[in-house]
């Protein structure tokens, strides 16, 4: 994982000299580990096993500069990148929060802590009253330590019986970041081989938004035509959450596909990354304190390397005809999916599911009985594709 350290080192360089800067960078297909932010606008990459990736995700975002730093074909050396931007690498201080931990405490207890706290970092917030049902078996017992370190704080957000809610301090977030940082270079070797799975980019992708996943009731366990159509036939297409005109297409075939047909294989890529301590199945609560079921979370640190070791293309044409499958079913307007899908509408229109004139769209009854048999169809291609 020598990324983790040299964006760290690039990006105190970059502040010491006076650069706007944000490490790691939300794009809209992943992270990228440097932005520099401001009149010039730069994303930098460290090439960690795919240079593709590298150049996928830092052209999701409008920088106005990219470089892929590494050693591979097209890529930028760190001396270059040095002496383009005109800074001086430094090394990085470590100040070792686990390291003053394990002096002060028992072998023992310094590791609840730090289990604890990455626990916390994962899933987001616990509510404490039901401290005793994670599947992080001693917490309960850990969170009394965990705030007298000052790494938890409480808080509640109804003022009538309140019900509350242990999340991260500063210092909680930094030793978390820490212990999860040391997994990856345990696990690196076992996240490099998952990542040799072509499915794998896909699913990194399609949980990198949320960095979340339910898993589905309707199991799919063969990804063959025949399966795909009478699993598509029972799957609910409520997803509207993931059509939005400013999220990146592949990005929301990617989420597709793991809500879906890859719901079986994400819930196994989740479960290995649970046995590394980098995801955790948990209750979720309502702040009444009320249960809501269950879902897989995800360090978000492990989901990136897994995009930055893996690639998957997609044909853009499977994309254009996914996005004129789905869109209809939530929006009339399909002015934003015009040019790249207009192909598939019209193909729509001939089969008689639907009314377009080439601006105004409407959907008839049978089109979502269409649309579930053409979806079966892209996502078996899509799979096809990759193999």
């Amino acid at each position: 994982m020598d990324y983790l350290l040299k964006r760290k080192t690039l990006a105190q360089a970059l502040k010491k000299a006076g650069y706007r800067v944000i490490s790691p960078f939300k794009v809209q297909l992943g992270w990228v580990d440097v932005a520099i932010l401001g009149r010039r606008s730069i994303g930098i990459d460290f090439c960690a096993g795919s240079y593709e990736s590298s150049v996928e995700r830092l052209t999701s975002h409008p920088f106005r500069e990219i470089y892929i730093v590494g050693d591979c074909d097209g890529c930028t050396s760190e001396a270059e990148l040095i002496e383009d931007l005109n800074i001086e690498l430094e090394d990085v201080e470590e100040n070792s929060i686990v390291g003053r931990i394990e002096m002060e405490e028992s072998k023992l207890k310094a590791k609840g802590i730090e289990d604890a706290t990455a626990f916390i970092y994962i899933v987001g917030e616990v509510y404490e009253e039901e401290a005793d049902k994670y599947s992080y078996k001693s917490l309960k017992l850990v969170l009394p330590e965990l705030k007298r370190w000052g790494f938890v704080s409480s808080s509640t957000r109804e003022k009538i019986k309140p019900k509350f809610f242990a999340s991260l301090s500063y210092e909680g977030y930094r030793l978390a970041e820490e212990v999860i940082g040391k997994r990856l270079k345990i696990f690196e070797k076992k996240l490099r081989k998952m990542a040799k799975d072509p499915m794998m980019y896909l699913i990194a992708l399609g949980l990198s938004r949320s960095l979340k996943l339910k898993e589905l009731d309707n199991e799919l366990k063969e990804l063959d035509i025949k399966s795909l159509l009478e699993f598509m036939k029972k799957t609910p297409l409520n997803l509207k959450a993931i059509f939005s005109t400013q999220l990146n297409p592949k990005l929301q075939f990617s989420e597709f596909l793991v809500n879906t047909a890859l719901n079986t294989k994400a819930v196994e890529v989740a479960e290995k990354l649970l046995r590394m301590g980098l995801a955790a199945k948990v209750n979720l609560y309502s702040p009444f304190g009320y249960e809501m079921g269950e879902e897989y979370m995800f360090a978000r640190e492990a989901i990136e390397a897994l995009l930055k070791f893996s690639y998957a293309e997609i044909d853009r044409d499977i994309i254009a005809e996914f996005l004129s499958l789905v869109y209809p079913l939530y929006s009339s307007d399909v002015f934003p999916i015009l040019n790249m899908s207009r192909e598939y509408l019209m193909k729509a229109k001939d089969m008689g599911v639907c009314e377009f004139d080439g601006t105004h769209f409407s959907i008839k009854e049978n089109f979502e009985n269409y649309a579930r048999v053409r979806l079966a169809m892209l996502i078996e291609k899509a799979i096809q594709s990759l193999s």
